[in-house]
């Protein structure tokens, strides 16, 4: 559903993506292309912080000079409808950390009860012994593991047998 609202908006924007062409559109323009009235807003209020191409407190020069991920998440925070979650996407897929992992996202937790064949969700502590192993590429699982948190059923069944 996400990669069609993308597309939508893409198309919906043209050629020209920047902050300054997703302003020239308003909530009912978002919503009409199915994203909802709170991430409109959102994505408005994100859009001016970096509209007319000026330099920001978020832009990724900024960003990378902070000193560790956390920092990082914590600075993202602070911008409306930004939230841990959000903060994370953007160290993997906007800044390329290697080493984040969103402990939070149920397609982690799903990939991780079919690569180890757990009976239940897995909890903050068993997460965390589970992909200690894969330091400092934890970033790089998170991809395999949504990949299998999308399997389907039978997709299962040719990879493991029996599930």
């Amino acid at each position: 559903v996400a990669l069609k609202i993308w597309n939508r908006l893409l198309a919906e924007i043209g050629e020209t993506f920047s902050a300054t062409t997703v302003l020239l559109k308003d909530k009912r323009e978002l919503q009409r292309i199915g994203v909802s009235e709170r991430k409109s807003k959102y994505i408005l209020s994100i859009a001016e912080q970096f509209k007319d191409g000026k330099e920001c407190e978020y832009s990724v020069d900024n960003l990378l000079k902070l000193r560790t991920d956390s920092e990082i998440v914590n600075k993202l925070k602070q911008l409306y409808g930004i939230g841990e979650w959000s903060a994370q996407m953007t160290l993997i897929f906007g800044l390329r950390k290697l080493d984040v992992l969103p402990i939070g996202d149920y397609g982690i937790k799903k990939g991780l009860m079919r690569l180890f064949r757990l009976k239940s969700v897995p909890n903050l502590n068993q997460i965390q012994a589970l992909t200690e192993p894969w330091r400092p590429y934890r970033s790089v699982a998170c991809i395999y593991l949504w990949k299998l948190a999308d399997l389907s059923s039978c997709e299962l069944k040719t990879m493991y047998g029996n599930v």
